[in-house]
């Protein structure tokens, strides 16, 4: 198995390792926002509340459509 591991391989592995750390840091101190504004990715730039909106709207549509389709199943019973 470790026949095959070449002088490439270990290079290519070890830039792929530090491409991992470099985002994980990044992610920990920035968290998922990409905007410039957010220092922390805790919603207090306009972006990160937009993502913030947009879970909620889906949440709510989520819940109506579960609803309709309990209803629906209710209707079809009856």
């Amino acid at each position: 198995m470790f026949e095959q591991i070449t002088p490439a391989t270990v290079i290519v592995l070890l830039i792929i390792g530090a491409l991992f750390v470099l985002a994980v840091r990044r992610l920990r101190k920035k968290g998922t926002c990409d905007c410039k504004e957010c220092t922390s990715g805790t919603g207090s730039c306009p972006s990160c509340g937009a993502a913030e909106k947009m879970a909620a709207d889906m949440q709510k549509a989520a819940s109506i459509q579960k609803a309709a389709s309990i209803q629906k199943a209710a209707d079809m019973k009856d």
